[in-house]
């Protein structure tokens, strides 16, 4: 349940963030280009880039702590310590 909430989490983050560029992409060209027709074209490249860069942003963030976790769980079943700062990561020392 814990992975279901922070991903929801980072999906509506990127979102609004996404949504927020396009809106001001779209402001922007519909009052400063010489063609204001294109306004929709640049809010949607605008909505679009942002969201692809957040998303892998928050994957990759994603990815780094579920491979963190894995280690430590190796690490714990097998009692040894092959991984010195996942250790150090997950008891906060």
């Amino acid at each position: 349940m814990e992975g279901l909430v922070i991903h929801l989490i980072l999906n509506l983050t990127a979102l609004a963030f996404a949504l927020l560029a396009g809106v001001a992409g779209f402001l922007f060209s519909a009052h400063q280009v010489h063609v204001p027709a294109d306004a929709p074209l640049v809010a949607l490249l605008c909505t679009l880039l942002p969201y692809g860069v957040l998303r892998l942003c928050a994957d990759t963030l994603t990815n780094a702590v579920d491979t963190l976790y894995l280690c430590y769980a190796i690490d714990d079943t097998a009692n040894t310590e092959h991984c010195q700062k996942a250790a150090q990561a997950r008891t906060g020392s």
